[in-house]
């Protein structure tokens, strides 16, 4: 499924999710336990971050029970049982994952958020890592929160590997650049502005220059990421890319990108619809990058 939530500027809450994911294991189980996804469209609410998961599978879960969830918390009568503090939908779906033995909820004597907040959140975890193995996803996210950006996250698995991009968290005008020691970058032969330069300073701080996309680059620096070929295979690859902007923010702390700045261009880019959070990622440089490789059935985190 692929959907984009509207956005409404005068809300204190709003939430874009863009979603394209391939994932057969957890499809069988929701056509075995006849579980229907509910839309979601526009809410004033913030869903659930896959990087809040210990899995894809795990997040999906969330998001098909997040409208009831929202719901039975604002104690709308179409969804809330003020005895059982569950709803229809929700008692399905536990049920249903009980059944097939993968938690071990008991609504006769607990809710659901007290089971969630309990030993929910540990069996979710370790029952739903196996439903990732084969999975093709690329998740988009981005949250309006009382006025300011909220988390903005960018998640691409495939081939059993796994990108994660949390892009809220350097904007801030003192940030000091990241470590490139030991970190493997290929530099397209592009027309940057000083390329001898960028490649002296990977040298002189331990970074590796390679000129292959491998298992093991860590990013891909070029001039146009939204034209540049390879950035399109450094993608599918669950490779980061930068352009050499973006580049000097990360590393070296440029001071090009005020935090005014970076929350300006965040609302530039959510004003276009074709526009994500990668691309606010790979012109500015700005988040935290997390890459895992699926292994035994869970993601091992590099």
């Amino acid at each position: 499924m692929k959907f984009r939530t509207d956005f409404v500027t005068n809300s204190s809450d709003s939430s874009f999710i863009t979603e394209n994911i391939h994932n057969p294991k957890f499809e069988r189980l929701k056509k075995k336990l006849n579980i229907q996804a509910v839309p979601v469209g526009y809410r004033e609410f913030a869903f659930p971050f896959v990087s809040h998961s210990s899995s894809i599978s795990e997040w999906q879960l969330m998001m098909l029970l997040s409208k009831e969830w929202f719901s039975w918390m604002n104690d709308e009568a179409e969804y809330y049982d003020e005895d059982e503090g569950i709803s229809d939908y929700q008692r399905q779906i536990l049920e249903g994952l009980k059944k097939e033995g993968l938690i071990s909820v008991d609504l006769s004597e607990e809710s659901a958020s007290e089971w969630y907040n309990g030993r929910g959140a540990r069996e979710l975890s370790t029952s739903f890592s196996a439903f990732d193995e084969g999975i093709d996803a690329e998740i988009d996210h981005a949250e309006f929160v009382d006025g300011g950006w909220g988390p903005l996250e960018y998640v691409k698995a495939k081939n059993g590997r796994l990108l994660v991009i949390i892009a809220d968290e350097y904007f801030e005008d003192d940030y000091k650049g990241e470590d490139i020691n030991g970190k493997e970058i290929v530099i397209a032969d592009d027309d940057f502005e000083d390329q001898d330069a960028l490649l002296d300073y990977i040298k002189e701080n331990g970074g590796i220059v390679s000129e292959k996309l491998t298992d093991r680059t860590r990013y891909y620096v070029c001039a146009a990421p939204e034209s540049d070929s390879r950035a399109a295979e450094a993608r599918e690859k669950c490779i980061p890319v930068l352009s050499e902007t973006a580049f000097a923010y990360r590393f070296l702390g440029s001071e090009q990108y005020s935090s005014f700045d970076l929350y300006g261009l965040a609302f530039e880019i959510y004003g276009d619809t074709d526009k994500t959070v990668l691309q606010f990622f790979e012109k500015t440089g700005c988040g935290k990058v997390e890459m895992a490789v699926y292994n035994n059935g869970r993601w091992d985190f590099q």
